[in-house]
């Protein structure tokens, strides 16, 4: 597994877009497109940005073996709930 395979599956699972994940680290959809192709890497400063963004490390960015399959993925689900309304108690 290569960083850019690692990333597409983190960020997929986290429900990002590639335009989404370029707010959120300030570069272009475009470099999070090239980075996920394996064209080019990040730089230092943000690859640790990402790895704190998904709680993982650098070395696991750079060679994990992230996949759907690997058991800790595998029981993540996304659900979706109903909205609801809540009351807030204000400083009584």
């Amino acid at each position: 597994m290569n960083f850019g395979k690692n990333l597409q599956i983190l960020r997929k699972m986290s429900g990002m877009t590639q335009e989404e994940l370029a707010e959120k680290t300030n570069v272009s959809r475009q470099t999070i497109s090239k980075w996920e192709l394996g064209s080019i890497l990040p730089e230092i400063e943000k690859l640790f940005e990402l790895g704190e963004m998904f709680h993982c490390t650098i070395d696991e960015l750079l060679k994990g073996n992230f996949d759907y399959s690997h058991q800790l993925y595998s029981d993540i689900k996304i659900v979706s709930v109903a909205p609801f309304k809540y009351i807030k108690l204000c400083g009584c």
